[in-house]
């Protein structure tokens, strides 16, 4: 675990294989937190964190029909890590992470 973002979710197994088909935000020369509060600002949601990678934005959040963050909102989860389908073996020790990370996600749009 990264020290400097505690919640990071792991979701890779070593030889698992995916096919990335992915929607990502990039920033030309813009990177870090700089990159997240780019996101922010510039489409009024919330950029989230995955484990891995500072330069880009695989997943985020945005408002509900109230104009407020959680309940009726939207998750969106644009990372490669979410193919289920690995045309190789593996070993799984975290792509169990990806159903918790899901039904999570639904339980706190629904406020479950």
């Amino acid at each position: 675990m990264n020290p400097s973002y505690p919640s990071e979710t792991f979701t890779l197994d070593p030889d698992y294989t995916i096919c990335n088909s992915a929607s990502q935000y990039h920033w030309d020369g813009v990177s870090g937190d700089n990159l997240f509060q780019k996101f922010d600002e510039v489409t009024g949601g919330k950029a989230r964190r995955l484990a891995g990678n500072d330069n880009e934005i695989s997943s985020w959040e945005l408002k509900n029909y109230n104009g407020e963050f959680g309940k009726g909102g939207i998750i969106c989860l644009g990372s490669g890590v979410l193919d289920w389908n690995s045309p190789t073996p593996y070993v799984s020790k975290y792509h169990e992470n990806l159903g918790k990370l899901l039904l999570n996600a639904y339980h706190y749009l629904t406020g479950e």
